[in-house]
């Protein structure tokens, strides 16, 4: 286990991946998730979670490579 912090303030951890081989993941997990919201503001968390991740160009050139992505919003996180 490796972590740290960016000198922008973004902390992270790389762990260990031995299997596949050759491969690796990626999380980019946001401590922010539906509970935050109020109540005028239901399912914005997970609208941003689309927005940001399904209309990224980025994400479409990745398309094809044989890599898969996923992202999510949950209680207390939205993950890509």
């Amino acid at each position: 286990l490796l972590s740290g912090e960016l000198p922008n303030g973004l902390r992270y951890r790389i762990l260990p991946n031995a299997v596949p081989k050759k491969r690796f993941e990626a999380h980019l997990e946001i401590c922010s998730g539906s509970c935050h919201e109020l109540e005028d503001q239901a399912g914005i968390a997970h609208l941003t979670e689309h927005v940001a991740y399904m209309g990224s160009p980025k994400r479409q050139q990745i398309s094809g490579t044989g890599s898969r992505t996923n992202a999510y919003t949950d209680f207390h996180h939205t993950v890509f």
